[in-house]
């Protein structure tokens, strides 16, 4: 009776996870939908693949080119934002940004743009803080050139004080 209820319940599971879709699944269906230029599909499986898993940039950006394919504007920048704050791939960080100015640009919104993320770097963490700005190019901004201005004149301000010090 026991191995009956074990197989049946094993038996159970496989179906169950054969069935199962993953949001890549999703996202592949999606992407062959979006090559064939069949829209509207290709916003249901990324929405699908959203639904699976809320925090996967990939499927909000894809999400927001079928929707601006479709002249859903106002929800195609929803969704760029939403790529751009889970995304943690630099490159594709920036596309998702690229798209979200091609859309404001389309709706002749020249004065909104995405809120970038500020870094601030401290007197004492300046000179790494300021290689990582660099290196990123979301963050490789006025922000950054700002940053790097203030460490630059807070080093000089304590060469300066040192220097008197070291006087007297």
């Amino acid at each position: 009776m026991i191995r009956k209820l074990y197989i049946l319940f094993c038996l159970a599971f496989v179906v169950v996870t054969a069935t199962a879709q993953t949001d890549r699944q999703y996202i592949r269906r999606g992407n062959a939908a979006f090559a064939a230029k069949k829209y509207g599909e290709a916003e249901t499986n990324y929405r699908k693949a959203l639904a699976a898993n809320g925090e996967n940039a990939i499927a909000a950006y894809d999400l927001g080119c079928a929707l601006q394919a479709q002249h859903k504007d106002s929800l195609a920048i929803q969704n760029y934002t939403l790529a751009t704050k889970n995304e943690v791939n630099s490159s594709r960080k920036a596309s998702a940004f690229h798209n979200l100015g091609t859309v404001y640009q389309g709706k002749k919104e020249y004065e909104k743009k995405p809120s970038m993320p500020t870094k601030k770097c401290t007197a004492k963490q300046s000179e790494t803080c300021q290689r990582t700005l660099q290196s990123d190019p979301v963050y490789a901004s006025s922000e950054a050139t700002t940053a790097k201005q203030q460490a630059k004149q807070t080093a000089t301000e304590e060469r300066q004080k040192n220097d008197k010090n070291t006087k007297k």
